[in-house]
């Protein structure tokens, strides 16, 4: 299938579910430019499972999630187990996202080294979320390829930090810019920080309420 076909016939114009898309296209290397245009997909609701286990996709062009005011867009599992992916897509932001929050977004995405897509520098990653707290289960988790983790924001809207950064096996420090980690509104850290064998060193760690049954365990 050209990519030419693919941008006549407008598949993803304007589309309003992506889930489970590209599931397991596992030979599949790249996307062609332009593929979902270049502005704001603003009917978009579901992108669960979308690119899940493409094992050898490097690249996506860019990929408008909706923002505004809304907290409607299914964004769970995107990106699980893409683990060649090198850069997170222009246009992806974490803002409207709905109530299964960012479990496992970038689950085992080892090879992503640009998170310019969701930190710019100046804007923090998570700031700008619409839900007062969101679930972050697996997040980051098996990020094996990095001996920094780079800052992204600050966690302070995060209400379940399991398996955060599970695996992220040769981080061996938090960027300085992480002057604590904010886990103020966490009810569960369970397995956060687990099998991270390299880690030398971490922020502070701020807690107030680890309310679930075992919280802490192998955090």
């Amino acid at each position: 299938m050209s990519d030419q076909f693919l941008k006549d016939k407008f598949w993803f114009k304007n589309m309003s579910r992506l889930q489970s898309c590209f599931q397991h296209c596992q030979e599949l290397q790249y996307l062609p430019e332009g593929l979902f245009g270049d502005s704001e997909q603003s009917s978009l609701g579901s992108c669960y499972n979308a690119f899940y286990q493409c094992d050898k996709l490097r690249y996506i062009p860019y990929l408008g999630i909706p923002t505004g005011t809304g907290q409607t867009v299914q964004l769970r599992n995107i990106f699980h187990s893409a683990v060649s992916l090198t850069k997170i897509p222009e246009g992806f932001t974490f803002q409207t996202v709905q109530g299964n929050g960012l479990n496992a977004v970038f689950h085992e995405c080892r090879s992503i080294k640009d998170f310019s897509a969701i930190f710019d520098g100046t804007t923090d990653a998570f700031a700008n979320i619409n839900r007062t707290t969101v679930q972050m289960q697996s997040l980051f988790r098996g990020f094996t390829q990095l001996t920094e983790f780079p800052y992204v924001g600050d966690f302070n809207k995060c209400d379940n930090a399991t398996q955060l950064f599970y695996s992220c096996k040769n981080v061996k420090r938090f960027n300085s810019l992480y002057t604590h980690l904010d886990f103020t509104n966490t009810t569960d850290m369970a397995n956060c920080f687990q099998n991270m064998e390299n880690l030398e060193e971490l922020p502070e760690i701020k807690v107030r309420s680890l309310t679930d049954a075992n919280s802490t365990n192998q955090t």
